[in-house]
């Protein structure tokens, strides 16, 4: 290689670092879901297992590998605030990486082809902002793409084993459930293979040896130690078939960054030399598609879209260089040649233009399809922060007894930072609630919720209303009554905390006890 080809090479590898350390700052931020994790990771350290509450064996998290990893940085003496989004830059920065190589290997390094797929993910508001959050997604999609990428390298070599991909596999797997589709996906696109005639079963059955040992002893330690074959989220958050919320969730994304205006161009990859892994990219794109438009999607702003952008990238860039050189495949001359290439280059500017403009737009996305923008998502945790302050401060003053049993519907930064007891009225932590019938179609993940009967048994002391149990005065001006589901027209109680703060809370508990467990506040009403 030249020393200008060099000298492009890392001038390219350096941009797209920079666009993506900028746009990772830029969106740099922790989901209030992310501190449940902390919260499993920290009680794990702690020596009281992998729970919740301690006595309480209830897997109400998704991701055990990412879990584990945040428990190794706390064990070591690290935050997770920091260090469970380093973990998910380092990821996305891998990922990065592993795009621009599998460019690479098809037009080398030193194509402006090879360098266009990484530079539209570090553009992507979608990949570089869920490259924080302190939720697994981007590692999952690390080890779903890199599975993915060596299935299709072991196949075009010829490989004897395909125990490297089924590893990466596996460990998508631990990191997320939804790995076990991804497997199946490529499993099932190898024994097609292996029917065919074009690859010896050998190499596929020492292959799936490891992903049965990682997933399958898994599922066995699950089963022993929460007494359950899927985690709690699962029941929790699937409610059954929801086509008519999912299409809505994938015409936003597709309305918000349009990249239906460039499907077409994938009809080029249709032409020879027709590659394995782009049919492998576009069956796992339907399927997992077909599988989120059937549960509804999300309500967190496109996360699980995130494994399947690397693969979109490569594909559109791969269509991008075909149409470059369509020209030369066709024979045509030398006009239409360099016509072919100025219209690639054109397209290529304006998907660069595009992305740019949609992650970029101020234009609000909430409220969209259902979905809830990450600059919502980050100010809702920091009036949960700014909420847990002063309760941390009671606890710490003894106004507040450590004990005391709440209930909230968001119990990430709350239950956190205050250690208390904790009953999640939505199910996640909570076997009962999560096991519950759906009754009505509502916000994914929220349309199971625990009776007044359920936390009555339960002895909660605090129950939250108005995603608050902090609020500032003055006292003639908060409301008496809870105003809004899940418990509306609840009796609300009032007690001073100090610094014009009010404690506000419905309570399952009766006037006399509810002022034997604090006794140090005033009743206000």
């Amino acid at each position: 290689m030249s020393a200008s080809r060099r000298l492009f090479v890392v001038a390219a590898a350096l941009i797209v670092a920079a666009i993506y350390g900028v746009h990772v700052a830029h969106w740099w931020w922790i989901n209030d879901d992310g501190f449940i994790t902390f919260r499993y990771a920290r009680n794990f350290v702690e020596g009281f297992g992998l729970v919740f509450n301690p006595g309480e064996r209830v897997e109400g998290y998704s991701e055990p590998l990412y879990t584990l990893l945040v428990a190794a940085t706390m064990a070591l003496g690290g935050a997770p605030e920091i260090w469970g989004n380093v973990i998910l830059i380092v990821a996305g920065a891998m990922l990065l990486a592993l795009v621009a190589a599998t460019g690479a290997r098809r037009f080398g390094w030193s194509s402006p082809w090879t360098w266009l797929a990484p530079l539209l993910l570090a553009l992507h508001r979608v990949f570089a902002a869920w490259s924080t959050s302190g939720m697994a997604s981007q590692l999952f999609a690390l080890f779903v793409c890199a599975g993915f990428i060596r299935v299709a390298s072991e196949r075009e070599t010829g490989s004897r084993s395909h125990v490297g991909s089924f590893v990466l596999l596996g460990l998508a797997t631990l990191t997320r459930p939804e790995g076990a589709l991804f497997t199946a996906i490529a499993g099932a696109a190898l024994l097609l293979d292996r029917l065919r005639g074009r690859a010896p079963w050998r190499a596929l059955l020492i292959g799936v040896v490891p992903w049965i040992v990682l997933v399958g002893g898994h599922l066995l330690w699950r089963h022993a130690y929460y007494g359950e074959w899927l985690p709690n989220t699962y029941h929790a958050k699937v409610g059954g078939f929801y086509g008519v919320q999912g299409v809505r969730w994938l015409g936003g994304f597709f309305a918000e960054f349009e990249l239906h205006w460039f499907l077409p161009l994938l009809l080029l990859l249709l032409r020879a030399p027709r590659r394995f892994e782009h049919g492998l990219f576009a069956i796992a794109s339907l399927l997992h598609l077909g599988y989120l438009v059937a549960i509804g999607g999300d309500w967190h702003e496109y996360r699980f879209l995130l494994p399947l952008l690397p693969m979109w990238m490569l594909l559109l860039v791969e269509a991008l260089a075909r149409l470059a050189a369509l020209g030369a495949a066709i024979g045509a001359a030398p006009a239409m040649r360099r016509g072919a290439t100025t219209a690639a280059l054109l397209v290529a500017g304006a998907l660069l233009a595009q992305t740019h403009r949609a992650s970029h737009d101020p234009v609000a996305r909430d409220g969209v399809s259902g979905v809830s923008s990450v600059e919502r998502l980050a100010d809702f945790t920091g009036r949960r922060l700014r909420m847990a302050k002063p309760l941390c401060e009671a606890i710490a003053a003894g106004t507040l007894p450590s004990n005391l049993l709440i209930a909230v519907g968001a119990a990430g930064v709350v239950p956190y930072y205050t250690r208390l007891p904790t009953v999640d009225f939505f199910g996640l932590n909570d076997r009962e609630v999560a096991r519950q019938q759906v009754e009505r179609r509502g916000l994914i993940g929220h349309e199971k919720v625990a009776s007044l009967d359920y936390l009555e048994r339960r002895g909660v002391a605090l129950i939250e209303v108005m995603n608050n149990l902090v609020m500032r005065g003055p006292t003639e001006k908060l409301p008496r009554e809870a105003r809004s589901a899940p418990y509306g027209g609840m009796p609300l109680h009032c007690f001073a905390l100090g610094g014009g703060q009010y404690l506000l809370f419905g309570t399952t508990l009766p006037a006399a006890k509810l002022r034997e467990l604090l006794p140090a506040l005033e009743p206000l009403f």
